[in-house]
């Protein structure tokens, strides 16, 4: 087994799965499925094509670190038009995790993005790198993110990279334990939504008098007892420690009383 086929395996692959030697050295595209049989990946990756599309992945290469506290991902050229970020995973994590960490990737620090530029795996395989971009000939590969500006507007390279030192690159990335990945989940959640409903108040009922809610701390002068709602509400309309508003609708209320 090659150098980088280990890396590639300790990184991404499920045990007991890896690449095909004789593909990966001939720079065939290979399609990489993260999904095992069980429903649970251990690798996930996330792409930007087009304008740009270096400053984005770079931004978010360095807030995963900073803001997330993760291990760095590894950054790879697509051998076309854009720049992917390779995520390992010490244990797999189930397939609804790992999308909504995506997306919560997304969301936080690729909003400007439009959809039709992001790459996301999963769902979907992604070609494994490196490889012969098809559509372009040239070739993707892993890289050393100090080298990404300088191939921001090529990001690909003519030739085949030496698999010697793509395996030595791999080799310095680390895996994010679960832990952290479960610590950083939390912190792309999408914010609660909150939803109220406005309580019909008394104003809102047709000839009700609008009268202290419940815990109110203002209080009626009117005193004594009330056989009926009419006597009440011309005690509350006469009395004058009671506020204009309590006054005028109760007499409101008592005009079908009066011719």
């Amino acid at each position: 087994m090659s150098k980088l086929i280990a890396e590639l395996q300790r990184l991404f692959f499920q045990p007991g799965l890896s690449p095909d030697e004789v593909s990966l050295a001939s720079g065939a595209a290979q399609a990489f499925e993260p999904l095992g049989p069980d429903g649970q990946l251990r690798a996930m990756v996330l792409g930007v094509s087009g304008a740009e599309a270096w400053d984005y992945v770079a931004a978010l290469w360095q807030e995963v670190q900073d803001d997330l506290q993760l291990p760095a991902p590894v950054m790879a050229v697509t051998g076309a038009d854009g720049f992917l970020l390779w995520f390992s995973l010490a244990e797999p994590v189930p397939l609804p995790k790992a999308r909504a960490f995506l997306a919560g990737l997304c969301r936080r620090y690729l909003g400007e993005v439009p959809e039709a530029r992001l790459m996301v795996c999963p769902p979907g395989p992604v070609s494994l790198v490196p490889a012969i971009n098809g559509a372009s000939g040239k070739w993707s590969a892993f890289i050393d993110p100090s080298m990404g500006r300088v191939l921001a507007h090529e990001p690909w390279l003519d030739i085949a990279p030496n698999p010697e030192r793509q395996a030595d690159l791999l080799s310095n990335f680390l895996r994010i334990d679960r832990a952290a990945f479960e610590r950083a989940l939390m912190q792309l959640a999408p914010p609660p939504v909150v939803t109220t409903t406005r309580p019909l108040v008394p104003a809102e009922l047709p000839g009700v008098p609008v009268l202290p809610t419940l815990g109110s701390t203002e209080r009626l002068g009117v005193e004594g007892h009330f056989g009926d709602p009419k006597s009440f509400l011309l005690a509350v309309m006469n009395d004058p420690t009671a506020s204009a508003a309590h006054r005028i609708d109760a007499a409101k209320a008592l005009l079908p009383y009066f011719p």
